[in-house]
């Protein structure tokens, strides 16, 4: 019912110890999809996530979100063989996660998560957000260089996890490759 169940900030934590969190929760809740933002630190983590699961024998595409499973019918990615994980370099490693800024996405993604995806979360979910961080998160949010954005000082992070989960959810393609029914 998309309420909001648990959360975890960790800013005084190191890279390697909250993706090693991350495994041990994709281990131990085998049908949990991962949907991190892919930033700088992101990009570590999703790399040392997708190296272990790997090494565990499970497929990457299947538990962490990617462009590929969800544009999977674009004819970008027909030569992309998804049940074929054992080894995965160069650009198939840049499809996995959500982007929200840089070049690539053009702000676009960032635009889907903040306009489409937050208004309709609010719309639907606003009496289930039972964490106060991500209360006044999202009452902070402003407007900066044209885009929403968290003011300076601030952070939006929370609100990030939170819509990713939502934008999956709402908009995700191709649901059942990640082994989520249809509906």
């Amino acid at each position: 019912d998309m309420k909001l169940m648990a959360t975890c900030r960790c800013n005084e934590s190191n890279t390697m110890q909250v993706a090693r969190h991350i495994v041990t929760l994709l281990l131990r809740y085998p049908k949990l999809v991962f949907i991190p933002e892919r930033n700088n630190t992101g990009t570590a983590i999703i790399d040392f996530v997708m190296e272990q699961l790997q090494a565990q024998n499970i497929n990457p595409y299947t538990r962490i979100y990617n462009e590929v499973v969800q544009n999977y019918s674009e004819p970008k990615f027909k030569d992309t063989n998804i049940h074929n994980y054992r080894e995965i370099f160069g650009k198939q490693r840049s499809y996995f996660g959500f982007r929200t800024s840089g070049s690539t996405s053009g702000g676009t993604s960032r635009n889907i998560l903040y306009k489409v995806t937050m208004m309709k979360t609010l719309e639907m979910n606003h009496s289930r957000l039972y964490d106060s961080t991500l209360v006044s998160e999202f009452c902070n949010l402003t407007e900066r260089n044209g885009r929403v954005d968290h003011p300076i000082g601030c952070h939006d992070d929370t609100v990030i996890a939170y819509l990713l989960a939502c934008y999956l959810v709402y908009f995700g393609k191709n649901l059942q490759l990640y082994g989520i029914p249809p509906g």
